[in-house]
């Protein structure tokens, strides 16, 4: 429904297969520091526990005449937030700080450029604002390398952490 209300818009749609939640943006990084990351995040989300969720608004960040971010929000977010302080917690001893953001879980679904019709783009998005679209299991943590081309970014899974069955 969104996708085909905006045509006219310059809105860069992020394919389904792409959609995840980011816990920690790292940046560039060294290739030796990536190993031992890796043990750290093993080690910090070993007894981490599956959970359920829920993809169940959708908002823009930006502001409402300038929206820049269209996202998916979701429920049970304490769940997600834990994963992200133990993910903040096991970077600490590589010298990343605590992100000064608060932080926001949701799916990015599209970056916007320009929407033509400001208008109707918030009566759009108020007419999906607070619908349920999808119940999730997640069960799993994966480090992704992420590369920015023209096209859009290109993902590389490094590495897996498989969440522990309740």
């Amino acid at each position: 429904m969104l996708k085909n209300n905006t045509q006219r818009d310059l809105i860069n749609w992020i394919h389904e297969d792409h959609y995840h939640i980011t816990l920690k943006f790292i940046g560039k990084t060294a290739v030796p520091r990536i190993e031992p990351m890796i043990k750290a995040f093993a080690h910090a989300l070993k007894s981490s526990l599956a959970f359920e969720l829920n993809i169940e608004k959708t908002g823009v960040f930006g502001s409402r005449y300038s929206p820049k971010v269209l996202w998916f929000g979701l429920d049970n977010i304490q769940e997600v937030q834990k994963l992200k302080k133990k993910i903040d917690n096991s970077l600490k001893p590589f010298g990343f700080k605590k992100d000064h953001q608060n932080f926001i879980p949701h799916l990015t679904i599209a970056r916007i450029k320009k929407v033509k019709d400001i208008h109707f783009f918030q009566k759009l998005i108020a007419s999906v604002e607070a619908k349920q679209i999808q119940h999730l299991e997640v069960e799993e943590v994966i480090l992704y390398e992420s590369i920015l081309r023209s096209k859009g970014a290109e993902y590389h899974i490094i590495e897996r952490f498989l969440l522990q069955k309740p």
